[in-house]
């Protein structure tokens, strides 16, 4: 996957209702192309739908974004969307109640829960589900221990 376009494209193939979200919120973009607001916006549908419905997609859409995230030729844009706008949005979604994480943390790929835990580090909290106790333990220790300069 080379282009914003096409981007959006496995978006709304991937989970067609997306298109109804995608009309009614598109006017709040100054962008137009472009797949970080495409993902971000993805992220807000996907909430909605994990809230609802605990989203029959998710197994699907999840899948698709590690092989995105894993391909060494994907275009560096489309993955920083997908970590950045995607992910992240999810987990901030999170602090705001609108899902419970047990609803998403189990469709993630190995890359995908890296990253969540990356975001869980830099962010100071823990997200249910994605650390055992000892791991965070451990991530809150190496923190303390490892300052950052």
């Amino acid at each position: 996957m080379k282009s914003s376009n096409e981007f959006l494209k496995l978006l709304l193939q991937l989970d067609p209702d997306f298109i109804e979200y995608h009309k009614k919120n598109i006017d709040n973009w100054i962008d137009r192309l472009s797949p970080y607001r495409d993902a971000s916006e993805f992220s807000l549908h996907v909430g909605e739908r994990l809230s609802a419905d605990g989203y029959p997609l998710g197994k699907k859409v999840f899948g698709v974004f590690e092989a995105i995230l894993s391909n060494p030729t994907s275009d560096k844009d489309i993955i920083e969307a997908i970590r950045t706008c995607f992910l992240e949005r999810l987990v901030n979604q999170l602090s705001h109640n609108y899902f419970q994480a047990a609803a998403f943390v189990p469709l993630l790929g190995k890359l995908s829960k890296e990253h969540c835990q990356g975001w869980d580090s830099f962010s100071g909290g823990p997200t249910p589900g994605l650390w055992t106790d000892e791991e965070w333990a451990n991530r809150v220790r190496y923190d303390l221990m490892n300052p950052k300069k």
